[in-house]
């Protein structure tokens, strides 16, 4: 596919370098159809994850994109009725380890598909609503 970076790395953009990591866990998956809406390697593997953590470690970087956030930053996008529903992920186990590493200045994501940001240890989270852009600077 053309646009698609990978599974993980540095990328630039228009001028602007960003750390990506590809993935998240589909709790809706019993309702879709494998090779279809659905594929097994959602998530990256804990190999590959342990080599972009090394990369994330020694580049610290100012922009974070991600198809889903931390663990961790979850519940703050989550409706309230909903909250009690965070489901135990790799991928947001992940992610709370690189946030643990280092908190960038911007964390971009959109897997709750709805348009809001909360500052979390100095690091701003935005969630894009689906087929929201978003200008970075």
């Amino acid at each position: 596919f053309p646009n698609y970076l990978g599974d993980w790395g540095f990328h630039t953009l228009g001028g602007t370098e960003f750390f990506f990591l590809r993935g998240a866990y589909s709790i809706d998956r019993d309702h879709r159809t494998i090779g279809i809406d659905w594929w097994s390697q959602e998530e990256v593997s804990i190999e590959a994850f342990m080599e972009a953590r090394t990369l994330y470690r020694e580049r610290r970087p100012r922009i974070v994109i991600t198809n889903t956030c931390p663990e961790s930053i979850s519940p703050a996008f989550l409706e309230p009725r909903n909250a009690h529903r965070i489901h135990v992920t790799r991928t947001g186990w992940m992610l709370d380890e690189l946030f643990n590493i280092h908190q960038p200045e911007l964390w971009v994501f959109g897997h709750y598909h709805k348009s809001r940001s909360i500052i979390e240890r100095n690091t701003r989270f935005v969630c894009l609503d689906e087929l929201e852009t978003m200008d970075v600077e």
